[in-house]
């Protein structure tokens, strides 16, 4: 668990952002995606272990990773 706090953490500093925040806004949304995709990547965590550090379900995760291919690349 200790991995996935230090994403959020890297994701919320990189983006400027507290990703744990309720608000639907594009930028948190996006920030939100990046977190589950680093996460699914780079960690064995399964998708209800990396939902429950954001207080998501697992069907969020799932619908952030098939999202995550639609946003464009921001500058």
């Amino acid at each position: 668990m200790k991995a996935l706090e230090e994403i959020k953490d890297m994701v919320n500093a990189e983006l400027r952002l507290d990703i744990n925040s309720k608000t639907r806004k594009a930028q948190y949304v996006y920030a939100r995606t990046v977190y589950y995709r680093l996460c699914k990547e780079f960690t064995g965590y399964s998708l209800y272990t990396i939902a429950g550090v954001l207080k998501k379900n697992h069907a969020t995760v799932l619908h952030g990773l098939k999202m995550f291919n639609r946003f464009k690349l921001q500058p």
